[in-house]
């Protein structure tokens, strides 16, 4: 999930990608915006297809409910959704990126991954000895 205010460069991204895509002739992306026919058309793309990526730019025109819903809990293929709100979908702190423009190139930030201390999380979890460790990412 890449979100960000208007002008950030989202639809841009798409392209590249979408132009790259092609150029490669790479069956394992398929892409939606809003030419799209309808919303019955990206629902039975999303159910028919396995193991693919799809890549949605204008999400918040595009995706309904239900289909933000079908997206949330399909774990047959992946997603890149462009949208400037991440409202309707069940996500992980690390499915939520922002697009920002620094010093003139396009960044990603994963805001719920960073705390307020010093913009890193903890990774916790079992070393190979069974005990607690807390690994710094």
């Amino acid at each position: 999930m890449i979100n960000g205010d208007s002008g950030t460069g989202k639809t841009f991204l798409y392209k590249l990608m979408l132009d790259k895509a092609r150029a490669e002739k790479d069956s394992r992306f398929i892409f939606f915006n809003h030419m799209v026919p309808d919303k019955k058309y990206i629902k039975s793309e999303i159910l028919t297809h396995k193991d693919k990526i799809f890549v949605v730019d204008d999400a918040d025109i595009i995706l309904d409910k239900e289909l933000k819903s079908l997206i949330s809990v399909n774990t047959s293929n992946q997603y890149i959704i462009f949208t400037h709100s991440i409202d309707g979908y069940t996500l992980g702190k690390k499915n939520i990126a922002v697009l920002k423009i620094k010093n003139n190139k396009g960044v990603l930030e994963y805001p719920l991954l960073q705390s307020v201390k010093d913009g890193s999380y903890m990774a916790r979890g079992k070393g190979k000895n069974g005990k607690q460790k807390n690994e710094k990412r």
